[in-house]
């Protein structure tokens, strides 16, 4: 029997459509505010601190447009909050994992989406496969997204990540630029990545 399959797209049914980087999911990373996923991925190409900002504020294809001319692939660099990230290194795979720590942690539709997948395979099949030329492959997106999964669907997983990130206030504390590198949770998500 074959296995029931998800493609993730802000154009395809619920659940696929809220797990899209381009849904409005806001959330707060490192003391930013962030309208979408999609924004704050944008913002990582960018070494100036108010562009990322200004990136974090904007949703799906808004935020993809502003960010399509940031060169960073020469130099296979990207940022964070003056922090500079070798595109395949394992401190930028832990930035992602960390910021789709902080969108689960205070996203209660994105959780619930990630929740109704099931045990479905997640796929995202217009995304990008090279790292060189995208910020975030769909193999790497999919691997996130399952092992947060992972993370929702297993209850001692879980309330160690609700006691680590504080998911019962309004707002996660900061995760970024590795100063949560111990954090159990997401050393077994990224392990995964």
């Amino acid at each position: 029997m074959p296995r029931n399959v998800i493609d993730i797209g802000s154009k395809s049914p619920y659940p696929a459509n809220v797990l899209s980087n381009f849904y409005p999911h806001k959330f707060v990373f490192d003391g930013v505010a962030c309208a979408s996923m999609e924004g704050l991925l944008q913002s990582f190409k960018s070494e100036v601190l108010d562009q990322q900002i200004y990136l974090c504020s904007l949703v799906g294809y808004q935020a993809k447009k502003a960010g399509r001319n940031l060169s960073w692939q020469s130099t296979q660099t990207l940022w964070w909050k003056g922090v500079a990230y070798r595109r395949q290194s394992e401190d930028y795979r832990r930035l992602c994992v960390m910021a789709y720590t902080a969108l689960m942690a205070q996203s209660h539709d994105f959780r619930l989406a990630l929740i109704d997948t099931g045990d479905a395979d997640l796929l995202h099949s217009i995304g990008r496969t090279d790292p060189k030329q995208t910020i975030l492959t769909a193999q790497e997106f999919c691997s996130l997204l399952t092992g947060l999964r992972g993370v929702l669907n297993d209850p001692v997983a879980m309330e160690a990540t609700r006691r680590t990130l504080g998911m019962d206030g309004p707002v996660a504390p900061s995760y970024s630029s590795g100063r949560h590198a111990d954090i159990l949770i997401i050393d077994d998500i990224v392990e995964d990545v």
